[in-house]
């Protein structure tokens, strides 16, 4: 610790942070400061005095992140304050382009600096997301610092603010973290006054409505010379690559997210290299290598080009949006180059903690970002963990340690790092993560080194662009064939660890890596303690390894949650694919859906469908898709028109967040990993005249797993069942059938349920429902067919878990 002085202040800074935040929405911040700082200096009584100037110190990191934290709380409580009361309203807003738009539908998305609401000044600071439509004028690159005067629709709720628990301590988000309240949807025509420096400004607002803005917060002369710098580097790629590889290059190369289809980013997560995508140390290292070969073919002194570094830092980070990983890889760099340009080496604990520090300082919210964690764990596994590793095997292995052991251990040292985490906020880990590594990243890191000369190459001579682009299309081609593979074959496992056992896989980890080198017993050099490590892994792995098999074996699990008198189910396919069937009710899916999902990390779905849109169906998923913090990559709808605001809603937020679409009908087929699916119901032309054509119009799913076939039939009443069985006959059979329409006696007629023989129906229902679900002729009717009965409202949530052509019950999962 006293080599590392840095690393306990960096911990005292987070949590000062953390408390500042939790506890500045309950308790004024100069309360909160002298609460802290009382407490402390009454602990000096009982310091030594040879260190109270240290214990000082540290006291005075924890009080400055308990000010930074507290400072963040009470001014995201302002703007919370004053957003809600224009929620769901269209309203007249004046303010500044904050930052560079972002391709968004058929026009473009951004943060505006909001100077004016409805005539009236707003406060100082508040910044919305508008998402632009499109129309009169475009708005490109040019916009950045340009005034605008917009008419739309505000959105957006408060991180957390749906949980009744959480409101007290308010969600962190990405909006929060930008400092973000709130949204602003424009439609067409909806800009009123677009002010060019050139052209003047066109459109002309009545003055009543909208007198002269006080002068506002313009963004920097530097800040968007740099933004419009990035934005022609991207220009470079788009115009000398096909969109697929463009989209590819400039995930990789600056973390531009906007074109890389959902279902990519989710390989990158499948394949364990998800940190292509999100900038950081791996990318400023691709950066200065680049920087410093240039520099050294000009004949440039190493002292030059350590000095000429910090630009390049700067310049990266700029360009790169100064997210925690780049940030703290910057800090760690500049720090390493000039300690080792003045001869005094910075230590590896100090250069991680004082990265931390400066963030923690200057952006304390990013304590609350998953980047921030999953880029501190990693290096934290390379610097620390990397070097105990590297003595123990260099030790025994000499010569041939660089050439063949040294490369899998860097990959192994950093999964180690990251994987618990992983586990924790994304439900799942690679386990051949190091090998995809071993492949991706060198190779990765060629396409990015060459897309980066490239771009460089454009901006001055753009012929030289096309003949570098060319062959990176290649590289690019390459590159994403084999992350197909490792998606596919990865060995992707569906693993959600809660805190406590985070903490004990890096205690765990710990504890090994400090036998490899020495006895914890007399802590000599002891190297054959490490095959006695080794050895009683290895006996620990053979007794639990069957029950792991069986546990971790590829099973497509099948979650019907308890949501009331409404449906929910969800898919967790082998592979890390996921597929959500219909929400439930709003209150339903709060209280049952909610939860599971976070609790287990999934924040992505591969495909969600509403087989037909009634509230205790689709509120769910209106909830869901409001609160954002789920990101859909497709949507498969019956398309039958309804007017319900709700529905409407589902679709406006399809349309806003420009998400694929697809209207089911007989014949859709789609697969998500070994699970194939195919839409069996409706037909082309909906069914019209019966007694429920909503309902008669659901989706009906038949899904395959391993000769495992599952039927969903929706809310089917007896018009559609005849319509069905008239279609398809004795193909229907299936091992598990979901009741349609919650057991009602309209539906699952003895023809049916004779055609499918289902040696497990399920029924989602609501406990003492008004309906008298389910009827006890369906009951019968299956009773009769010898199917197993499982109910939500007896059972509670239930878990499917399908491997090896068998269905087992998870028992005990309840809600």
């Amino acid at each position: 610790m006293n080599h590392s002085p840095l690393v306990p202040a960096a911990f005292l800074l987070g949590a000062g942070v953390l408390a500042g935040w939790s506890l500045g929405g309950s308790i004024p911040g100069l309360r909160l400061f002298l609460v802290f700082l009382g407490s402390g200096a009454g602990l000096f009584f009982f310091i030594p005095a040879g260190k109270r100037l240290r214990w000082f110190l540290l006291l005075l990191f924890f009080l400055s992140g308990l000010a930074r934290g507290a400072g963040e709380r009470r001014e995201n409580d302002r703007f919370w304050e004053y957003t809600p009361a224009f929620t769901g309203r269209t309203v007249t807003v004046l303010g500044w382009v904050a930052d560079l738009p972002a391709p968004w539908r058929e026009g473009c998305r951004f943060p505006l600096d909001v100077e004016m609401v409805d005539g009236q000044e707003a406060p100082a600071g508040l910044r919305w997301e508008v998402f632009f439509a499109g129309g009169e004028p475009a708005l490109g690159a040019g916009a950045l610092g340009k005034r605008l005067l917009l008419r739309g629709r505000v959105f957006g709720e408060r991180p957390g603010a749906a949980i009744p628990s959480a409101r007290t301590r308010a969600g962190v988000n990405r909006w929060t973290r930008e400092k973000i309240s709130g949204g602003l949807v424009v439609e067409t025509g909806g800009c009123l006054q677009y002010h060019e420096a050139k052209t003047g400004c066109s459109g002309a607002p009545d003055p009543a409505v909208t007198p002269m803005p006080r002068a506002g917060r313009q963004p920097s002369r530097a800040g968007m010379v740099l933004v419009a710098a990035r934005r022609r580097l991207l220009v470079v790629g788009e115009q000398t690559l096909s969109p697929e590889a463009a989209a590819l290059l400039h995930g990789m190369l600056l973390g531009v997210r906007e074109g890389l289809p959902e279902m990519t980013a989710g390989e990158f997560r499948r394949a364990g290299v998800a940190h292509l995508l999100s900038v950081s140390g791996l990318h400023l290292m691709f950066w200065l290598s680049l920087f410093w070969g240039l520099g050294k073919l000009l004949g440039l002194s190493e002292r030059w080009l350590a000095v000429l570094s910090l630009p390049v830092v700067l310049v990266f980070l700029l360009l790169a949006g100064a997210g925690a990983p780049a940030l703290r890889a910057g800090v760690m760099s500049l720090a390493a180059i000039f300690g080792r340009r003045m001869q005094r080496p910075v230590r590896s604990g100090n250069l991680l903690a004082l990265a931390a520090c400066v963030i923690l300082l200057f952006r304390p919210l990013e304590l609350f970002s998953r980047g921030f964690w999953l880029s501190f764990t990693a290096c934290g596994g390379l610097l620390f963990l990397l070097p105990a590793w590297e003595e123990a095997f260099a030790y025994r292995f000499k010569g041939k340690y660089q050439r063949w052991i040294r490369p899998p251990l860097v990959s192994l040292a950093a999964q180690a790092g990251t994987a618990p985490l992983c586990a924790r906020f994304f439900g799942g880990v690679t386990l051949l993560a190091p090998f995809a590594n071993l492949i991706l990243v060198p190779l990765g890191s060629a396409c990015i080194q060459l897309g980066l000369l490239a771009a460089m190459s454009g901006l001055v001579f753009f012929p030289a662009a096309r003949v570098l682009n060319a062959g990176n299309e290649v590289l690019l081609g390459c590159f994403y064939r084999i992350l197909s593979f490792f998606s596919e074959f990865g060995g992707y496992i569906r693993v959600s660890l809660p805190w406590p056992a985070v903490g004990g896989f890096y205690t765990l980890t710990a504890v090994f890596t400090w036998g490899l080198i020495r006895n914890p017993i007399n802590r000599r050099r002891r190297i054959p303690l490490f095959f006695l490590l080794l050895i009683l892994l290895s006996v620990l792995l053979a007794g639990l390894g069957w029950a792991l098999a069986q546990q971790f074996a590829p099973a497509l699990e099948m979650i019907v949650f308890d949501v009331g008198q409404g449906d929910a189910i969800l898919f967790a396919v082998p592979g890390g694919y996921f597929m959500m069937v219909d929400g439930g009710t709003a209150e339903g899916y709060g209280r049952g859906v909610r939860p599971y999902l976070q609790e287990h990390g999934i924040n992505r779905l591969d495909l969600l469908v509403l087989t037909h849109p009634h509230d205790d169906h689709l509120g769910g998923l209106v909830r869901m898709l409001t609160e954002d913090q789920v990101r859909v990559a497709h949507v498969l709808d019956s398309g039958y028109p309804h007017t319900t605001r709700n529905y409407s809603r589902f679709l406006e937020i399809i349309n806003e967040r420009e998400l694929p679409y697809t209207r089911a009908i007989r014949g859709t087929s789609f697969r998500l990993g070994k699970m194939r699916g195919i839409v069996l119901h409706p037909p082309l032309s909906h069914l019209r005249g019966t007694r429920s054509d909503v309902n008669n119009n659901s989706i009906v799913l038949l899904l395959d797993y391993e000769n495992i076939r599952i039927l969903l039939a929706g809310d089917l009443e007896k018009e559609a069942e005849e319509e069905l069985l008239a279609a398809y006959a004795n193909l229907l059979r299936a091992n598990i059938l979901k009741v349609a329409h919650h057991g009602g006696a309209t539906s699952t007629s003895w023809e049916l349920v004779s055609a499918t023989r289902p040696d497990l129906a399920v029924i989602s229902v609501g406990k003492n429902n008004r309906f008298g679900h389910p009827a006890p002729v369906v009951l019968e009717n299956l009773q009769r067919a010898g199917a197993v009965i499982r109910r939500t409202d007896t059972h509670g949530r239930l878990e499917l878990q399908i491997r090896k052509g068998r269905v087992a019950m998870k028992r005990g999962a309840g809600n």
